[in-house]
């Protein structure tokens, strides 16, 4: 899997959440396939995935409605098997 990590925080990268969200869906086809509080920085983190093409985008959404790219990469897969290892 190959990841493009982002300098964090990096507000020249950060825009607004709506505009962010648009590029994903219209350029790289990606879609928000999860989401969880983000416990070291205030806001949301979200997984934008495109399960045809295998791109995925890791998303900061702040509370003043910016969405700042925390990481960036090709060869998705969902995982197969449990965390502890089991199936």
């Amino acid at each position: 899997m190959i990841f493009l990590l982002f300098p964090f925080p990096a507000s020249a990268a950060c825009l607004p959440y709506d505009l962010t969200t648009q590029q994903l869906a219209e350029k790289y086809g990606e879609a928000r396939e999860a989401w969880g509080i983000a416990v070291s920085e205030v806001g949301l983190l979200e997984l934008w995935v495109n399960r045809d093409t295998g791109t995925v985008t890791v998303l900061l959404q702040t509370p003043d409605g910016r969405a700042c790219p925390v990481a960036a990469g090709e060869y998705w897969q969902p995982a197969t098997e449990k965390p502890d290892g089991g199936t």
